[in-house]
């Protein structure tokens, strides 16, 4: 490694380093040689975070939680209460749709998830629903996670049926999570059976296409 600084002629701080460690604290991550952590000093932050009833404490809340959204599985899914509530020219109106988003966020933040690292002797594994998605890594049933993601279908897409919705959660999936797999066998999984049906068409409907 530090042949590679020399050969770019990099300049280290001495510092700024720690040297046989196992594990370290990093811009409120644990990290270790096998995975990384939520720092748990953050988390009890997230615990203690109390309920708030202006604009300014909810967006400083949600900015905590979408640093840490590769941790929380249907992310997007779960803050879209607080999503539209943040929204330009929006009323602030604190709901029970507000309460609940607030409350599950501490909850699952609290836990302190766990991500492995990627390991390319070990099969990979995109596991997607129409609004998210995980890339594990091992034996389908005891893989472990490397990382979430999720996102909010636009209009258009809303209108798409069912088997639609699942495809293009795939799609966007591999798009993700192409720094991962890229040149590498992966297992994808979905819940929906009838995209079985794809590999029997002889021609493809032009939207799936697209």
């Amino acid at each position: 490694m530090f042949e590679r600084f020399r050969q770019f002629n990099l300049k280290l701080q001495p510092l700024k380093f720690e040297f046989l460690r196992k594990e370290v604290a990093y811009l409120e991550h644990i990290i270790t040689d096998r995975s990384v952590q939520l720092d748990p000093k953050t988390t009890n932050c997230v615990v203690q975070f109390p309920v708030s009833k202006e604009a300014k404490e909810v967006k400083y809340f949600f900015g905590l939680a979408v640093y840490y959204r590769c941790f929380i599985q249907n992310f997007s899914q779960i803050v879209k209460s607080l999503t539209n509530l943040l929204k330009k020219d929006t009323i602030f109106l604190w709901t029970g749709h507000c309460q609940n988003s607030f409350e599950e966020l501490k909850r699952l933040l609290s836990q302190i998830p766990i991500l492995q690292y990627s390991e390319t002797s070990r099969p990979l594994v995109v596991m997607t629903d129409a609004i998210g998605a995980v890339l594990s890594q091992g034996k389908i049933g005891a893989d472990l996670s490397i990382t979430y993601i999720s996102h909010t279908l636009s209009k258009a897409e809303k209108n798409y049926n069912t088997t639609e919705k699942e495809l293009l959660a795939i799609i966007w999936a591999i798009k993700q999570f192409r720094p991962y797999i890229f040149g590498q066998q992966f297992t994808v999984i979905t819940d929906h059976k009838l995209l079985t049906w794809l590999f029997t068409l002889k021609e493809p409907i032009a939207r799936i296409l697209t």
